[in-house]
């Protein structure tokens, strides 16, 4: 716990919140590489309900899932440049059944794509694309290396059709923000009294991730700010952009607005709903991504930020965004060398 890091958390919170509103909101603030808990937001009021909605809340994930198949595609050989059409489809499992998810306001490029545009984006035709490809198992067993037991391998998981609380959630994206190192959050290092120590954290670090295709996604995460990803709608979070680098992902349900980012000192969850799952009107869908930007803007209000540096197997290119093709005016990303 850090007061100075809880202070920049509420204050971001309390520029964004309406105390009048019934809209709830929980944030929590993980140190990588050591799993350390250095800020939590249970809710807008402790005087008004002590329900600490960060740790005990369990709640659709939506697309923040995407990283975690992504990053399981480029295991598998995928690269950022991947492409998969993006249009209205019908996938026929193999089961018999047909599967018809749909893209936000039924929008698609009806063109290829690539990851990293599918990504920024958040195309939900890419995402389910990938997850068939892989077997429906891949994304599911990712998610159970992070005790996440309440998974199930279906096509719809692909979209974040699986219950976490924000601090489940928050241990895959420190992982990812600790380039694949899996610490357990903590919110106890030590504790002494007078003369002795009476208990002190057994840190265990597992590798869980591989090193570069955790870096390429992180670099890949950045997209979702950059402009040059513009197609048939803006990057998802265009706009709420912090003054430093990040990797960010947000995800929105019919009755969850989440956004969850990272640099190598700070990972940050944000969440906001109603406490009734009432669905969320689209008034309320930027509020979890300014309480994001502007926690992050406080953490760096007098200091500049950090950001990764590629591995000797990683080569940096500019890319063409949209396609993932080479190209002297685009933007910036990571590959795997050849």
């Amino acid at each position: 716990y850090d007061p100075d890091i809880q202070a920049q958390l509420n204050n971001a919170v309390n520029s964004h919140i309406d105390f009048e509103d019934e809209l709830e909101v929980a944030g929590i603030i993980t140190q990588p590489f050591t799993g350390n808990i250095m800020a939590l937001v249970g809710g807008k009021d402790y005087t008004i309900s002590q329900y600490n909605r960060a740790i005990y809340s369990s709640r659709q994930v939506a697309s923040t899932i995407k990283p975690l198949l992504y990053y399981c595609a480029l295991q598998q050989g995928f690269t950022p440049a991947t492409q998969f059409t993006s249009q209205a489809t019908t996938f026929r499992l193999s089961d018999g059944k047909e599967y018809a998810p749909t893209n936000y306001n039924d929008l698609y490029a009806n063109d290829q794509m690539s990851m990293i545009n599918a990504t920024a984006l958040s195309d939900n035709i890419y995402a389910v694309k990938t997850h068939l490809f892989l077997g429906v198992n891949s994304l599911h067993n990712a998610l159970l290396d992070f005790q996440i037991k309440q998974s199930e391998p279906n096509p719809s998981e692909a979209l974040g059709t699986v219950n976490m609380s924000l601090l489940e959630l928050s241990r895959i994206y420190n992982t990812f923000a600790s380039e694949g190192l899996y610490i357990k959050p903590a919110f106890i290092s030590r504790i002494t009294n007078k003369d002795t120590t009476l208990y002190e954290r057994d840190t265990q670090v597992k590798r869980l991730l591989q090193r570069d295709e955790t870096l390429i996604l992180n670099q890949m995460l950045t997209a979702t700010f950059d402009i040059q990803n513009q197609s048939y709608t803006f990057p998802s979070m265009y706009g709420h952009e912090p003054s430093i680098t990040i990797a960010a992902k947000s995800g929105t349900s019919d009755w969850d607005s989440l956004v969850m980012g990272f640099n190598p000192e700070y990972t940050v969850g944000i969440w906001t709903g109603f406490d009734d799952n009432r669905e969320l009107n689209k008034q309320y869908y930027t509020i979890s991504k300014e309480i994001f930007k502007d926690t992050f803007n406080g953490l760096y209000k007098d200091r500049t930020g950090v950001w990764y540096r590629p591995s000797d197997r990683i080569i940096e290119k500019l890319v063409d965004p949209i396609h993932g093709n080479d190209d002297p005016t685009g933007s910036l990303y990571w590959f795997l060398k050849d």
